[in-house]
């Protein structure tokens, strides 16, 4: 198992670093197959690491060192994502406001990252407050200048999303190296197969009580 072990690692590694590398102007095609290859890495790996963590234990401990294994990959999952959605958080305060042009008709305002986030997932919405906001100065709100700025915007949310996202998978990276190094060490162990059955539920036993 540790051969596949140790190409599962190195494929997800590869698909981070890929994945490091996506920009405002990545396709959804391109988005999909560099997650395809990231999935490839990281879900072998899952099954992996508990046969080899099920081989190493004595018979007797088998579901202690199991629901071990389970318990900590849990915990690793719950910290890992407070971590990095902290990091992403702070990145998008950071990026959006720089990235952000100011527009006539704009009022000031603290960034609301789900305000940001609908307003990129639905730029017909984002037309309607730049018009409502121009209109609110006494501006005229045309249609060309109401369509440059609401490219300019789009454009500026895309780029702050897309780096914010890249900075937090350059974090990943050293976290997946981490885990590649940690996989070179993992003790070779031959597969036992079935164990040994109890006196219990053995055959001769049976025949015995019979």
């Amino acid at each position: 198992y540790k051969p596949l072990m140790i190409a599962s690692c190195l494929t997800l590694f590869v698909g981070v670093v890929l994945l490091a590398q996506i920009g405002p102007d990545t396709s959804i095609n391109q988005l999909n197959w560099r997650l395809l290859l990231v999935g490839i890495g990281l879900g072998p790996a899952q099954s992996l690491f508990s046969i080899a963590v099920q081989n190493a234990a004595p018979i007797h401990q088998l579901g202690i060192a199991t629901s071990s294994s389970q318990f900590f990959r849990q915990i690793g999952s719950t910290v890992g994502i407070a971590v990095f959605g902290t990091l992403l958080t702070h990145n998008l305060v950071h990026e959006l406001p720089a990235r952000l042009p100011q527009f006539p008709g704009a009022t000031s305002e603290k960034i609301d990252l789900g305000h940001m986030q609908a307003r990129a997932m639905n730029p017909g919405s984002l037309r309607i407050e730049i018009e409502h906001g121009l209109k609110a100065r006494g501006m005229h709100a045309d249609e060309a200048m109401v369509t440059a700025i609401s490219n300019r915007i789009e454009r500026g949310i895309k780029e702050g999303f897309s780096a914010s996202i890249v900075s937090m998978l350059h974090g990943a990276l050293w976290i997946v190296g981490l885990g590649f190094l940690v996989t070179l060490f993992v003790p070779v162990l031959p597969l036992r197969g079935t164990g040994p059955m109890s006196p219990a539920t053995s055959p001769a036993k049976k025949t015995e009580a019979t």
